[in-house]
C-alpha cells in the first residue's frame, strides 16, 4: 500500500508559494483540502474504530473510499473549469494591451484580401511589423480568408501579446502547465483510495485483524485461569 497524501501536500505547499493569484488563491485551497481528506482516509485504513468488527472495518473502508473517489472527480474537475476560465479572461486582458480587437467590418476585409494576394516572404515582413490593426484582421480569420500559414500567425500572434501583456502570458502558460499536476493529483489519490479497497487488500486487512483479536482473546483467557 503506497501513501499519498504526503506528495499532495507537497504540491499544495508549492501553489502556496507560487507568484501568480491564481495558483495560490485559488488552486492551493483545494489542493489541500483534497491532501487533508486522503490523509484522514489513509490514516484509518489500518486503523479500526474500537467497536468495529473486522468486517465492519472494510465496509466502513470501502464506503468512505467511495464517497472520497467522488469528492475527487468533483475537485479536480473543478479545478480544471477553473484553470480553462482564468485563461480565457488572462487571454482576453492580453489581446486588450495588445491592441487586438475583433475585426469583421470593411477595412478588415480589405486586409485579407489584399494579404491574400501577397507572397509568403511579403507576408512575413508584413506579420513581422505586429501592426495591431493588420493583425486583428488576420487572427480570427479562417486561414482561406487570409492565405497566411495559421502556425506562422499563431507564433506572431502569441509573441505581441507576450510583448503587451508579460505577466497575463506567463500566468497563463503556469496554469495550463497544471493541467498535467490535476491529472496526476486524480490518478495516484485515486489509486490510493483503490488499492486501500481493493478486494485481496481488504481480505488481508481483514486476516490480519481476525488473528490479532484471537491473540487478544487468548491473552484475556490466560488471565482468567489459575496459576
Amino acid at each position: 500500500m503506497t501513501y499519498r497524501a504526503p506528495m499532495l501536500k507537497k504540491i499544495a505547499e508549492n501553489l502556496a508559494a507560487s507568484d501568480f493569484q491564481t495558483l495560490r488563491n485559488t488552486l492551493h485551497p483545494e489542493v489541500n483540502r483534497l491532501a487533508i481528506l486522503l490523509r484522514r482516509f489513509e490514516d484509518t485504513i489500518e486503523v479500526m474504530h474500537p467497536n468495529d468488527s473486522p468486517s465492519a472495518h472494510a465496509r466502513r473502508l470501502e464506503k468512505n473510499g467511495k464517497e472520497l473517489l467522488q469528492t475527487i472527480t468533483k475537485s479536480t474537475t473543478q479545478m480544471l473549469n477553473q484553470i480553462g476560465q482564468n485563461v480565457g479572461e488572462l487571454n482576453a486582458k492580453a489581446m486588450k494591451k495588445a491592441e487586438l480587437t475583433e475585426s469583421e467590418n470593411n477595412q478588415a476585409q480589405e486586409i485579407r484580401s489584399i494579404v491574400r494576394r501577397m507572397s509568403q516572404s511579403e507576408q512575413l515582413k508584413l506579420l513581422e511589423q505586429h501592426d495591431p490593426v493588420i493583425m486583428s484582421a488576420l487572427v480570427d480569420a479562417h486561414p482561406f480568408l487570409t492565405g497566411v500559414d495559421e502556425h506562422v500567425l499563431k507564433a506572431h500572434t502569441e509573441k505581441m501579446l507576450l510583448e503587451a501583456a508579460p505577466q497575463e502570458m506567463h500566468e497563463a502558460e503556469e496554469l495550463l502547465g497544471f493541467i498535467e499536476t490535476i491529472q496526476i493529483i486524480d490518478r495516484e489519490a485515486s489509486a490510493s483510495v483503490n488499492e486501500a479497497t481493493d478486494s485481496e487488500y481488504v481480505q488481508n486487512l481483514l486476516s490480519k485483524a481476525e488473528q490479532d483479536e484471537k491473540i487478544h482473546q487468548n491473552f484475556i483467557s490466560e488471565l482468567g485461569r489459575p496459576a
